[in-house]
């Protein structure tokens, strides 16, 4: 998966129907521009 930008938050959007995956990072890789990432919390 290839994030490119920001849309926006997720409590703006219509979520009806879709799964969100979310991406733990830890809190010193939050200062990082490049994130290499295997796997989202649902294993995916």
């Amino acid at each position: 998966m290839l994030c490119e930008k920001i849309l926006g938050k997720l409590k703006d959007f219509d979520l009806t129907g879709k799964t969100v995956e979310y991406v733990d990072i830890e809190w010193h890789e939050a200062f990082k521009k490049i994130h290499r990432k295997l796997q989202t919390v649902a294993g995916r």
